[in-house]
Order: C-alpha cells, then structure tokens, then sequence
C-alpha cells in the first residue's frame, strides 16, 4: 500500500489535538458529516458516540493522517497534520485497539510487544497477570486464543506502549467483567499522560468518560 502524503516535523508527545470546521465526503456520495469543531485534551477520556454508518470509523481514519482528502483542519498541538510525521508518530505515540483485533501468526508474548522499542517487563508481567494472561503468555500460537483473549493481548500491547493518545474501539466487547475494571482502572490511571478515546455503546464505561461526542451528520 502507497503510503499518505507524510510531513516532516514530530512530537515528542500529544497534549491536544484541535479539529476546525472539519467537512468530509465519499466520492459521489453524501456528505457524511460537516461543520465538526471540537477540541481533544490530555487527561481526559472521550466517548464517541453515533450509529452504525455516521462516520466514526472514517473520523479517526482523518485523526489519525490516514486520509487527506477533507477540509477544514486538524492540528496536532498546534501543528497541521499535514505537515506532521504521521507515520513515526502513530508508531511512537500512538495506539489503536480494534474491536475484532489480528493478530499475527507469533507467540502471544511477540504478539503484544511486536514494534514496542521501549518497555517495562516489569509492566508486561503486570498487566498480563491484570489480565488474566498469565497461564497463555508462553504460548507459540496466537490464533487460536478466545476472542476475549485476542481482545485482552491487544489492550495490553496498547497500553504497554505508553502512548500518548489511546483510541479504543468497543474494547469490552468481549471482556469478562473482572478485566472490564481493571481496563476501567487502568484508563483511569493513564488519562492524565493521555488523550483517551473510545468508540463505545456499552454503559459499563461511560463512568470513566469525561466527555461524551456526537459527530454532526448530513445525510441529505
């Protein structure tokens, strides 16, 4: 894949991320939300809210630089995504749990710390008994783990990052209730380094959000 236009200058960390008057489009389709001004802060948790189709998969695409062709802005502590590094940033600062996460045909423990130069196996060991991984760190294949194991092994590799910004999509989907509150707890603990956003529905969370966000569609 062809990588996206990718400026030049880098962030040591991500304190704020501001969106203005930001309008966006597929091509020969309606216009799939306008007119999106809001502004995203370290130490707090967002939820995202809306239905199926209203955006929230293409907004964070936009967040994140994987798409240019909006208009309005978007900033990075002041800076136009355009003229960012996006691609060593994501790397180092920035982590992205998915609902239904891949993972690859490695061990479990190469699994959730592929690509992390930097960590603690002081936090690793942690996080895994957290978790409840404990017993399948030393297995030698991924693919056969539980949904909610696959689940937990991208969380703690998002976490074992220490990104400064955390996007989570339905992360407790899967979940048992044990490790929805350590997730919880671990959110909570982590927001003041952090700008956190979750894509979620389920009320479990939503007493750990900070601000709630609701992208303002035209569909007509």
């Amino acid at each position: 894949i062809e990588n996206e236009n990718n400026g030049t200058k880098l962030l040591e960390k991500i304190t704020e991320i501001k969106i203005n008057n930001l309008k966006f489009s597929y091509p020969e389709s309606p216009t799939l939300f306008k007119g999106f001004n809001y502004t995203f802060n370290k130490g707090k948790v967002y939820c995202l809210k809306g239905k199926n189709g209203e955006g929230k998969t293409t907004f964070i695409d936009l967040l994140l630089g994987l798409d240019y062709n909006f208009k309005g802005t978007i900033e990075y502590n002041d800076i136009k995504l355009s003229d960012l590094d996006m691609i060593t940033i994501r790397k180092k600062e920035v982590s992205m749990v998915m609902q239904e996460p891949r993972l690859q045909r490695m061990p479990v423990l190469e699994n959730i710390t592929r690509g992390i130069v930097d960590y603690s196996l002081e936090s690793l060991n942690k996080l895994c008994d957290l978790f409840g991984l404990k017993n399948i760190i030393g297995l030698e294949e991924s693919i056969s783990l539980s949904g909610g194991e696959k689940q937990k092994v991208s969380i703690i590799r998002g976490i074992l990052k220490n990104p400064s910004l955390i996007i989570m999509d339905e992360p407790i989907s899967a979940l048992d209730a044990p490790s929805i509150n350590v997730l919880k707890q671990e959110l909570s603990k982590r927001k003041s380094d952090a700008i956190i956003i979750l894509i979620s529905h389920n009320e479990e969370l939503f007493d750990i959000i900070d601000e709630f966000i609701e992208l303002p569609t035209d569909n007509v």
